[in-house]
């Protein structure tokens, strides 16, 4: 247990003088999985992908992680959430006329959009 938490030490000192540096943020992830601290680990996954949206590493075990702690259940759950909530208003608006959906079919799609990056 005595090195991940120097391990974790010297990662944070090294983020103290370069914060851009996003395998500093993914490796001090791997740290935080190592001292069995999940939300930390993937909170550090998601810096290191803010500073570098296509780092594999960083993406792959940030999906590996949500998947083993149930987070990517809940996504879907969401998703799923969304499109339902379209679906209504779909057949509220067929109910009420097609002028009527034609008007707020745009509206009703930003909703949907919204809701769904608000979830994801």
């Amino acid at each position: 247990m005595n090195k991940p938490l120097k391990a974790k030490e010297a990662y944070l000192r090294a983020l103290e003088l370069d914060r851009t540096n996003a395998d500093l943020w993914y490796n001090l992830a791997i740290v935080y999985i190592e001292l069995k601290d999940p939300t930390e680990a993937l909170k550090n996954f998601n810096r290191a992908l803010e500073l570098n949206p296509t780092h594999k590493l960083a993406l792959f075990n940030s999906a590996l992680l949500m998947q083993e702690s149930g987070m990517l259940v809940v996504r879907y759950i969401n998703i799923c959430v969304c499109i339902m909530g379209y679906i209504f208003f779909f057949m509220n608006s067929l109910v009420f006329g097609k002028q009527k959906f034609i008007a707020s079919s745009k509206k009703k799609l930003f909703i949907v959009v919204a809701s769904f990056v608000i979830y994801w």
